[in-house]
C-alpha cells in the first residue's frame, strides 16, 4: 500500500512498459509509488486495492494514449481521483485525447486545461 503523500499511476494494459519503466524511475529516486502489477498483493481485489491507494496518494500519474483513452478501468480510476479530489499529472505516452470522462477537466476550475492536454495528447 502507498503511504499518505505517494504517487498512483494509471495505465492501460498496452502501456505497461512504460508504466513499469515509469515505476522504477520513481522507485529509485526514493519516491513511494503505487503500480497495481508491483504493489497488489495475490488475492486482492484489483479494484478495492486501487481505490485504496488513490485515497492514500498526493498525486495521480495519468499515462494519457489511445488506449487509456478507451480503457474502462483507466476511466473508473480517473473519475474516483477526480471525487476524491487528488491532483492528476497527466503523462502522454503515445497519440491518443483525454478520456472523456474528464471532460471534468473544465469542472477542476483550471482555464484551458482541457485545451492544453489536447494539444499535448496529439503530439
Amino acid at each position: 500500500m502507498t503511504p499518505r503523500g505517494g504517487l498512483f499511476i494509471s495505465y492501460a494494459r498496452a502501456d505497461v512498459s512504460v508504466a513499469l519503466r515509469l515505476y522504477d524511475v520513481l522507485a529509485a529516486a526514493g519516491q513511494d509509488v503505487w503500480l497495481d502489477i508491483a504493489n497488489l498483493g495475490p488475492g486482492i481485489d484489483w479494484w478495492d486495492g486501487a481505490r485504496r491507494a488513490i485515497d492514500q496518494s498526493a498525486a495521480v500519474l495519468f499515462l494519457v494514449s489511445g488506449e487509456s483513452s478507451r480503457s474502462r478501468s483507466c476511466s473508473r480510476e480517473l473519475v474516483y481521483t477526480v471525487a476524491c479530489g487528488k491532483r492528476i499529472v497527466p503523462i502522454a505516452v503515445g497519440r491518443g485525447a483525454f478520456p472523456a470522462s474528464v471532460d471534468v477537466a473544465t469542472r477542476l476550475g483550471i482555464p484551458g486545461m482541457k485545451r492544453e492536454l489536447a494539444r499535448r495528447c496529439a503530439r
